[in-house]
């Protein structure tokens, strides 16, 4: 794996240091000219999909992506605003998929869908830094 990010899950943040992951799977971080091990229970390691949103920004498990709001006229509904998709991982495996969300008079449904969809979707935010639009749903 070339790319991916690192989620410091004791600083609520992203890490800013250079990151690698060896073949073996160990995530280590450059400190003072050192190589020191992260641990993986504090530390997440978020893969990219691959595939860039409708602005060509990169996307990432766990981003958080809406329908770009039309140009031609069209209201948006209520319910149309509070859809949105997560990308994310099955069970047990590296296989990612995009969940989409919507809510139809008052219930949440969710459908599962291929990444290529991303290409037509906006990246407005991430699982962990805007946990705020997701929890509409509850």
């Amino acid at each position: 794996m070339d790319k991916f990010k690192v989620w410091c899950i004791n600083n609520n943040e992203w890490e800013k240091d250079i990151c690698v992951l060896t073949q073996d799977g160990h995530l280590l971080h450059r400190i003072r000219n050192m190589w020191v091990p992260l641990r993986k229970d504090t530390h997440e390691v978020v893969k990219p999909t691959g595939i860039k949103d409708i602005n060509k920004k990169e996307s990432y498990l766990g981003d958080i992506l809406k329908e770009p709001k039309p140009t031609y006229g069209y209201e948006e509904s209520k319910d149309h605003k509070k859809a949105f998709y997560i990308i994310k991982k099955e069970n047990d495996s590296n296989n990612m998929y995009l969940e989409y969300k919507f809510n139809t008079r008052g219930l949440w449904e969710k459908n599962k869908l291929p990444l290529c969809r991303i290409e037509k979707l906006e990246i407005v935010g991430d699982i962990y830094n805007n946990a705020d639009l997701i929890k509409k749903e509850v």
